[in-house]
């Protein structure tokens, strides 16, 4: 492609076009790795806030069933 490109006298159009495509590839698959991840940032942050949840509630629980 940038041979014909060279014989033509055509390169900067056609190495602008080469990076254009490769930039739109780029950052469809960026996207859709940002798609991927968030949900799996969700649930870790999820589980620790209930991790920490139980661990404030889990004492008060147990010394109200010691006083009973």
């Amino acid at each position: 492609m940038i041979a014909v490109a060279e014989e033509s006298n055509q390169l900067d159009r056609v190495l602008l076009q080469v990076a254009e495509t490769v930039e739109r590839k780029t950052t469809r698959r960026v996207d859709a790795a940002v798609r991927l991840v968030e949900p799996l940032i969700l649930v870790v942050l999820a589980t620790m806030i209930c991790f920490i949840a139980v661990g404030l509630l889990y004492p008060i629980f147990t010394m109200s069933e010691t006083l009973t």
